[in-house]
């Protein structure tokens, strides 16, 4: 994808190393990763990475969920100033606790 080339070229010294799972995990065994819960923004040059990032992991067998938030923006994450933003950060950490969560447990969640 031609968005992936231009973000990377900004990270990656030695563009060999795109293949690399360290820097892009989905080319990686992610038959052993922890649940996971994949966020995009809709208004973002890499949206389709997260949807294709989580069907590897769901062809994997790890338990997933796929969040796209239309309207948002690229690091919407660090717009604090944003309430919007700030909510739609709330929302995946809450369905990863969920996630981690023991089947049975009788502590509850903070």
């Amino acid at each position: 994808m031609r968005a992936n080339e231009d973000m990377g070229a900004g990270y990656l010294l030695d563009r060999s190393l795109s293949l690399d799972p360290r820097v892009s995990p989905i080319e990686g065994d992610l038959t052993a990763v922890a649940p996971a819960i994949v966020c995009g923004a809709g208004c973002d040059p890499l949206r389709d990475h997260a949807p294709a990032y989580a069907a590897v992991l769901e062809a994997a067998g790890v338990p997933v969920r796929l969040r796209i938030f239309p309207g948002m923006l690229r690091g919407y994450w660090s717009m604090g100033v944003v309430p919007r933003a700030n909510e739609l950060a709330d929302q995946p950490c809450e369905e990863l606790a969920e996630l981690h969560a023991p089947e049975h447990t009788d502590i509850p969640l903070p």
